[in-house]
């Protein structure tokens, strides 16, 4: 728990307190009359808050990002209609689920780590059975909430990677750094301090890696004399 205080100050120190993380949604086809001529993508931008009101509500106090905005900001760029999938992708991160050293035992503390995962991944609150697979977890999700708003898929969800030449049809933001690293510090929330960590390397160039943000961490600390 002591650590999540260094993953903090490193938080404020690269990012700043008002900063926030963005999740998108990209299509790799055109949107015409209602119907997106391609696959949508979920694309995680290490928000470790992504979740369901009803997760929300009962973990972090209302806070978060809800997923129902993501599906409510789809909706309203007038999509009705999609000829392919909805994927998830967690690119922003590499795709190791687990902390360097972990003991087998750790799962039960932390679930799989990933730059796009909602309600942590979890199957329910409180229980540490998670989806071994996040990316698809979260897409399965969405598209749920997606449906429940008219939104129709000829295909299911899967996991893949955003072309670049797709392109943005709606995003939405994260609460400000200082409020999740209030909601990691304050339950001491191991995997709010993993998927954070990663983000720091990423925002200091590196790739999304624990080690990469474990030196950024290390760096960020020297910036202001601690060794």
């Amino acid at each position: 728990s002591n650590m999540k205080l260094a993953t903090s100050a490193a938080l404020f120190i690269r990012f700043g307190p008002s900063a926030r993380l963005r999740t998108r949604i990209m299509a790799s086809g055109p949107l015409s009359a209602g119907t997106v001529n391609g696959s949508l993508f979920l694309v995680g931008g290490g928000d470790p808050s992504l979740s369901t009101k009803p997760f929300a509500r009962l973990v972090h106090g209302g806070g978060g990002t809800l997923l129902s905005d993501v599906a409510a900001a789809v909706r309203a760029r007038g999509v009705r209609r999609v000829i392919g999938r909805l994927y998830g992708d967690e690119s922003r991160f590499d795709s190791r689920r687990t902390g360097p050293f972990w003991k087998p035992t750790y799962w039960q503390d932390c679930p799989p780590i990933s730059a796009l995962s909602v309600n942590e991944d979890l199957f329910n609150a409180g229980h540490p059975q998670a989806s071994p697979n996040p990316p698809l977890f979260a897409a399965q999700i969405l598209k749920k909430s997606l449906k429940n708003r008219g939104v129709v898929f000829q295909k299911g969800p899967s996991v893949r990677v955003h072309p670049s030449s797709a392109w943005v049809v709606a995003s939405v933001h994260s609460p400000h750094i200082s409020r999740l690293v209030r909601q990691m510090d304050l339950p001491s929330d191991n995997y709010y301090a993993e998927v954070l960590t990663k983000a720091l390397a990423v925002r200091a160039g590196l790739a999304g890696t624990t080690a990469n943000g474990t030196l950024t961490t290390r760096r960020s600390l020297r910036r202001i004399g601690v060794k």
